[in-house]
């Protein structure tokens, strides 16, 4: 076959610019960079893996005509079904998305960078080791995809065998649930294989803010009672949440929504139905909240209405219903440990007061761990390496939060030995799969594994052996948590989640209701870095804020009305008021050294507790979000740029 010339090989894609030449040849791409016209046909390689031997080869073949793009799509996929039923690797499908690639002079460990540009970037590395027809993929999905996750999934596509992927976490920020559906992993890892090259994979803006899931638009109707001294006798709730054009974990959702409708106060008869829809909207997943921030506006404005005619003011009607040991949770549960509502109410009870007139307060609840019957795993193991370091290897994913450092400090406290030696990895290469990274839980219970596995470790140095003398033995720790209730199982003890992180904010605006201060008091079990504790309490604020004023993705016939990040109304750091954080330590007992999760709790009492605010500041009752009327958010909306 003649050497073929082609100036893009992208088709109907944002990806292509900008425009490179290559010479492909029998042997594949040259690295020859070539001058060359538009070619007018769709010129899309085609590579055909051989059968499964000790080496990786592709023969490539070409198609060079011209067609619809659609129509090539299926002429494709039709070559490809051919190669599987000839028992050649296996492929299961093949996207419109054939993308620009390049060669890497490193011919036994490709590199294949794939980056995606959405409110947060992350990045994917598939290596193709050529020598053993291995493919490794490393990833930084977030908060919901841990490093097993898209490996199986990914495996499942190319019909591949598991133990022939390898996934590596590379860590960085930006997580909050955007992450926890597959996205681009399998189109990355398909063309990887297909090509037999290194090639990159953008989601532009635009793609970026159709495909990756939102928070939940969910109308509520509250129905909430009370007797004459102001303890809550009934709460009746109806939700519907918009899931958008696809499921994703929207069932989820709008079933933690539910379980959080009376939020953290003792209610005697409940009833609540909570229902998630499709729409042609955009989908709808996981967010930081995962359903409770929704629920939690609603029940909390539905108590200050109740205040109103209780004569009860706002901190004292919370402090009479809220939770204690001993109290039956909306599900059923009996919380029997780790309540600390009302210590919160108390941390931000002088503040409160002090400012009425300007100062608005909401609680909250969030459980830590998934609960409702899942098997919850932590699982770690410490790596003895010959340099004198420590690998601490665990199945939850590093996502900006503090992750490593806390598991690493809680691998210090157990043995003893300086944090400088431990180097903390999340990959495949130990069966550590814990399950996504969501629930609050990869503290609470990926720390009692690295209990559990420096526990073993001190042992042996108790015994009087040094490190260089365990040079190549690894310390395995494990925690299984299964005694949760599945949802509408009978059972004779209720227990939906393992723990439950509580709050309690005050915002507080200044005279002319703009924000001024936000207050949080949060009940965290057990700060173990209370410095990225309060980070991550902050950071939460900060999303919260956005969420209540100024934050919205506007649609007209299910297709968002812009792609500019600056039209969201995304809160920028001149918009932040001051946050004082007030940690509370109610330890939890199934956690370890007391601790339980903060990761999602610290911005499910913010919206509320805004809208309190801005009614004590100019009377008006607010009933959706974002409440881009109040003065709060009009002033942050002047300022930005347009």
């Amino acid at each position: 076959m003649p050497p073929v010339v082609i100036e893009n090989p992208v088709i109907n894609s944002p990806f292509a610019e900008p425009k490179r030449h290559f010479r492909f040849t029998d042997d594949g791409i040259s690295d020859e960079i070539v001058e060359g016209r538009r070619a007018s046909s769709y010129f899309i390689p085609i590579a055909r893996p051989k059968k499964r031997g000790k080496q990786l080869q592709f023969q490539t073949e070409w198609t060079q005509d011209r067609v619809e793009p659609n129509k090539l799509v299926n002429r494709i996929r039709e070559r490809v079904n051919q190669w599987r039923r000839g028992g050649y690797v296996g492929i299961t499908t093949v996207t419109r998305q054939l993308l620009e690639y390049w060669t890497n002079p490193d011919r036994e460990r490709r590199l294949f960078f794939c980056q995606i540009e959405a409110l947060e970037t992350f990045i994917y590395i598939t290596e193709v080791a050529s020598k053993y027809g291995d493919a490794w993929i490393a990833n930084s999905l977030r908060d919901g995809n841990d490093t097993s996750n898209p490996g199986l999934q990914v495996a499942a596509f190319l019909s591949w065998a598991l133990e022939d992927l390898h996934v590596v976490l590379m860590p960085n920020g930006g997580a909050f649930g955007g992450k926890e559906d597959m996205s681009i992993q399998a189109q990355t890892a398909l063309l990887a294989q297909v090509t037999g090259r290194p090639l990159s994979l953008v989601l532009s803006r635009e793609e970026s803010i159709r495909i990756h899931p939102k928070r939940h638009p969910i109308k509520m109707h509250y129905r909430v009672g009370c007797d004459t001294e102001g303890h809550l006798t009934a709460v009746w709730a109806r939700m519907i949440g918009d899931s958008g054009a696809y499921a994703s974990v929207g069932g989820k959702v709008l079933e933690r929504a539910a379980g959080h409708a009376c939020g953290p106060y003792k209610v005697p008869h409940v009833d609540v139905e909570s229902k998630a829809v499709y729409t042609n909207n955009p989908p709808c997943g996981a967010m930081r909240g995962f359903g409770a921030n929704q629920a939690h506006f609603a029940i909390e404005g539905a108590l200050d209405l109740l205040a109103e005619k209780a004569g009860l003011d706002p901190w004292e009607i919370r402090w009479r219903n809220a939770l204690e040991v001993g109290d039956m949770f909306s599900t059923g549960q009996v919380l029997e440990k780790s309540v600390g509502i009302k210590k919160t109410l108390l941390a931000v009870r002088e503040a409160y007061y002090a400012n009425r007139g300007r100062a608005g307060i909401a609680c909250g609840l969030k459980n830590s761990g998934i609960g409702n019957g899942a098997a919850e795993w932590g699982k770690a193991r410490l790596v003895i390496e010959d340099d004198g370091t420590i690998t601490l290897y665990n199945g939850y994913t590093e996502m900006g939060q503090g992750l490593n450092t806390v598991l690493i400090q809680c691998a210090c406290e157990v043995t003893g030995l300086p944090p400088e030696i431990f180097n903390a990895k999340i990959d495949t290469r130990y069966a550590l799969d814990c399950g996504q990274t969501t629930g609050s839980r990869a503290t609470l219970f990926g720390g009692l594994a690295v209990q559990r596995a420096a526990a073993a470790l001190k042992r042996d140095l108790e015994a009087g052996k040094r490190l260089g003398d365990l040079v190549g033995q690894s310390y395995s720790g494990e925690h299984l948590c299964r005694d949760t209730t599945p949802l509408g199982q009978p059972a004779d003890k209720i227990k939906t989640h393992t723990t439950f992180g509580y709050a309690t904010q005050v915002v507080i605006l200044d005279e002319q209701g703009k924000l001024k201060k936000v207050i949080a008091a949060h009940d965290v079990g057990k700060a173990i870095n209370p410095k990225l504790c309060e980070g991550q309490i902050e950071g939460s604020v900060h999303m919260g804020l956005g969420y209540a004023l100024t934050e919205e993705l506007c649609c007209e016939g299910g297709m968002p009305t812009t792609f500019r990040l600056r039209d969201f109304g995304v809160l920028r750091a001149q918009d932040m008021p001051e946050v004082e954080v007030i940690l509370v330590e109610e330890p939890e007992p199934e956690g370890p050294w007391g601790a339980k999760g903060v990761g999602e709790i610290g911005l499910v009492p913010t919206a509320p507790a805004v809208a309190a605010a801005l009614y004590a500041f100019d009377g008006v009752r607010r009933f959706t979000l974002p409440m881009k009327d109040a003065p709060a958010a009009r002033a942050i909306l002047r300022r930005s740029p347009k």
